[in-house]
């Protein structure tokens, strides 16, 4: 059942005794406007039958003075100079003032009363009414919205002149259309009544002296339409006019075929209701002031407490947590504006501590090094939980000590005494060894954790958060603040997502630090190494060329070919040194041959070479073979292909065919004998590398001008393909 408060009851009384008799007097202010416009039209349709009678006397006056004036013009031939005459007699006699005119079978004015009518050069030939009277029509209706006189509207009627069956021409007897209002009786508002021709336009306005042109046609509207037809027509709304809603009767003009109209605004009868509500309406007026002084006095103790915490509402929906309304008003509102507050300063802890873990997650990202990733995530958590002091320590892997990472708002005391933490004592060591967090509600209260009491001046309760990821603890993050039992199990999620994100920044260090330190074992053993080699491949030279010194003849020139041929591998042991395991680019490997070969020439000897073609690259395990190859055919270049002479020639080309590496040296040398095939030990040399280390195959062709051209077709190897130039 719904209880209400004492207040709410005293509005619900209040209303309950009001609203019914307000109702009742809003029923019968409808009714009496309703009778109203129901009187108002039946006063419309009596007062339109007497003005049709009136109009239709008048009309048929005007009618019987034109009949008898269209008999005497004809008994004069049509004549306008004897015609004028008739037409002043007949003025003189008329009542009221008419506008007599006599019309030439052209339509042009002969004769008129008065006579400027006749000087205005007026030509009612296109008229309607003078062309049924040409026709064969006895009379007709005239509406003249501008005369030549002075401009004013006319209406009457016009008669034909005929003599037998020729037409002469016609009368106009007219009068002006302010006329109507001396003539009928009945005395209206300007604008109140108005007359239209058959055709339904409006012919007179009472009490307009011009008719506004947008007002002229009436055929459109229902009430004019079935008066024309011959009933008559009564509307409690259409459109007047003047164009203002209007209510009213249409009565026929008999037997003209014109109507009447008359109307009245609507506005009229609602000022009318308006002015009855207001007399009835202030016998209400003290009751509604007493209602309303009642609400405003509830008003203040209820609605102002509601509004500002609907104010607060809008801010907090706004994403505005700062500035909680001010706890007041009655109990039930009271109570409700508190639940407020702290549905409030839940999302505000909330939003802060999303954009703490979305800055922690900034800096583990970061690259920064460990302590400001670690330092950043802290003051992060500490902005989030308004805390006063934050400590991280760190597992150090040798002693299992938990160590100072990062820190705020420490005494320098307490750093003194508490700088490392054996895993598993105190505070720190036992979250750390089991993994699980630790809440101090009230510090004092805790003597098991005395050794913190050096913080008591700061902090009142503490948060004790493991740094675990992937079931790994490396270190733990304190946090303190100055009011007891501020941290509480609803917030160990968001913290422990953060000192998680905390932990990944820190276990992703080490890993990085442990990956490092291997590749500089790694880089140290490598260059060891190559120090070895380089000695021992420079050894092995020196004790090459030693031995050919003290040789003679074949066996000299094999010690100091071998030496020539380690050197070679010293240079291309050189060459992959600088470059690790990425593939060296095959000219490249051929310019560093080439220059190495033919630089050991004698002074004597002029040899010009270049290395041709597109870049290839080639993995480290083919250098070495590929190298000797070129270090092979070069030296023979050198040896056997210029014995006649000092200077000559040699290029080495590189190329692709599909899969195919393609290697050619070429010289304009002297050549071998074509029916003799060469067969010396750099050939075979060359042969057994390109078949057994390279898989490929060797041709030598001797071209007709001179030289000798050994081809060696290999395959390129996935490693190059991949991860070399293409």
């Amino acid at each position: 059942m719904l209880r209400l408060t004492i207040r709410a009851r005293i509005v619900l009384a209040c209303l309950a005794a009001i609203l019914p008799l307000g109702v009742n007097e809003v029923y019968h202010l409808l009714d009496h406007y309703r009778s109203a416009r129901r009187q108002a039209v039946a006063d419309a349709r009596e007062k339109a039958q007497a003005i049709a009678s009136a109009a239709a006397a008048l009309t048929g006056n005007l009618q019987n003075g034109a009949q008898v004036l269209a008999q005497e013009a004809g008994f004069v031939g049509g004549d306008p100079r004897r015609i004028q005459p008739l037409l002043e007699r007949m003025v003189r006699a008329a009542k009221p003032h008419a506008y007599v005119t006599f019309i030439l079978p052209g339509g042009q004015v002969g004769a008129s009363v008065p006579r400027e009518i006749v000087a205005s050069g007026l030509n009612l030939a296109d008229r309607p009414f003078f062309q049924a009277l040409r026709a064969g029509d006895e009379w007709r209706p005239i509406n003249l919205t501008e005369s030549p006189v002075r401009g004013i509207p006319v209406w009457g009627v016009a008669a034909g002149v005929r003599a037998g069956n020729r037409f002469l021409g016609a009368v106009g007897v007219t009068v002006a259309a302010v006329e109507f209002d001396r003539l009928i009786s009945v005395k209206m508002p300007a604008g109140s009544w108005s007359i239209v021709d058959a055709r339904g336009r409006l012919v007179y306005l009472n009490g307009m002296a011009e008719i506004p042109w947008a007002a002229r046609d009436r055929s459109g509207q229902e009430l004019i339409r079935r008066a024309l037809s011959g009933e008559e027509a009564t509307s409690e709304e259409f459109t007047g006019p003047d164009g203002v809603p209007r209510l009213g009767a249409s009565v026929p003009i008999r037997p003209f075929g014109w109507a009447v109209e008359v109307s009245r605004p609507v506005t009229e009868l609602l000022a009318a209701a308006r002015t009855q509500g207001l007399i009835q309406g202030g016998i209400y007026g003290v009751a509604a002031a007493i209602v309303i002084l009642l609400a405003a006095t509830i008003g203040n103790r209820v609605g102002r407490p509601l509004a500002r915490l609907a104010a607060a509402a809008d801010r907090v929906a706004g994403g505005e947590y700062e500035g909680v309304p001010e706890v007041g008003g009655p109990p039930e509102v009271a109570g409700l504006t508190a639940s407020f507050n702290t549905m409030s300063a839940s999302l505000r802890r909330r939003q802060k501590w999303d954009e703490a873990l979305k800055a922690i997650g900034r800096a583990a990202t970061s690259g920064l090094p460990l302590d400001e990733i670690l330092t950043t995530g802290l003051e992060a958590m500490m902005r989030a939980s308004a805390a006063a002091v934050g400590l991280v320590r760190l597992v150090d892997p040798k002693t299992r000590e938990l160590v100072v990472a990062a820190h705020r708002g420490l005494p320098s005391e307490y750093l003194d005494v508490a700088r490392e933490v054996p895993w598993g004592a105190k505070l720190a060591g036992y979250v750390a060894y089991s993994g699980e967090p630790w809440l101090v509600g009230r510090l004092q209260e805790q003597p098991e954790i005395s050794h913190l009491s050096l913080l008591a001046g700061r902090v009142q309760s503490l948060a004790c958060l493991p740094l675990k990821a992937h079931d790994r603890v490396v270190g733990t993050i304190t946090m303190g603040h100055h009011q007891p039992e501020f941290f509480g199990p609803a917030d160990l999620p968001v913290l422990l997502s953060a000192a998680s994100m905390l932990a990944g920044a820190s276990l992703a260090e080490q890993l990085r630090a442990a990956t490092r330190k291997e590749a500089e074992e790694k880089a140290l053993l490598f260059r060891e190494l190559d120090h070895r080699v380089r000695n021992n491949l420079a050894a092995l030279i020196s004790l090459l060329h030693l031995a050919a010194e003290g040789a003679a003849g074949t066996a000299a020139d094999t010690l100091r070919e071998m030496a020539d041929r380690v050197a070679r591998l010293a240079d291309v042991h050189n060459l992959l040194a600088g470059r690790g395991n990425q593939p060296i680019e095959l000219r490249e490997l051929a310019e560093v041959v080439a220059k190495n070969v033919l630089a050991a020439l004698p002074g004597d000897v002029h040899i010009q070479w270049r290395v041709m073609g597109m870049p290839i690259p080639i993995p480290p395990s083919q250098v070495t073979p590929i190298a000797l190859v070129l270090n092979e055919l070069l030296t023979n270049c050198a040896k056997h292909a210029f014995p006649s002479r000092a200077t000559g020639t040699v290029g080495v080309y590189v190329a692709r065919d599909g899969d195919q590496i393609v290697l050619e040296v070429r010289d304009d040398g002297a050549g071998f004998d074509p029916a003799r095939r060469p067969g010396g030990l750099g050939l075979t040399i060359v042969q057994t590398l390109v078949t057994r280390n390279l898989r490929g195959s060797v041709t030598v062709t001797f071209p007709g001008e001179g030289g000798t051209e050994v081809r060696a077709r290999f395959p390129q190897r996935e490693q190059a393909q991949a991860g070399g130039v293409t």
